[in-house]
């Protein structure tokens, strides 16, 4: 596939669902929210570690997107679907960068604690 002509159709795609959600449309939201996921789905060749877990994190998060979009008592599958594709993310992420980044943990840890 084209590069240009994939990201036109995610693009394009992305601009309906927009005009979906300011006329409350929900035909449009369903049909054309998932479109630009499934774009850089296609763009994407799952040749590395990285890269599958970025793939598979991709499908999680379109699987979440069209449980929530499709009906208020799929909201339980979206939130687990996003769920599975974050892991999916932080694996990913985790591979690819072998160094200890304690400092960045503690701040988390604190900043964390501290808003709870």
């Amino acid at each position: 596939m084209k590069l240009k002509s994939v990201l036109f159709a995610g693009s394009i795609a992305a601009i309906i669902y927009f005009i979906g959600l300011y006329l409350d449309n929900h035909l449009l939201r369903v049909v054309f929210k998932p479109i630009p996921v499934v774009a850089l789905l296609l763009l994407l060749k799952p040749s590395t570690r990285f890269r599958k877990y970025i793939f598979v994190g991709l499908v999680f998060s379109l699987l979440g997107d069209i449980f929530l979009e499709v009906s208020d008592d799929l909201f339980v599958f979206g939130l687990l679907a996003f769920l599975s594709g974050h892991v999916a993310y932080i694996i990913a992420f985790v591979g690819r960068n072998r160094q200890k980044a304690i400092l960045p943990l503690v701040f988390i840890l604190v900043y964390g604690i501290a808003i709870y």
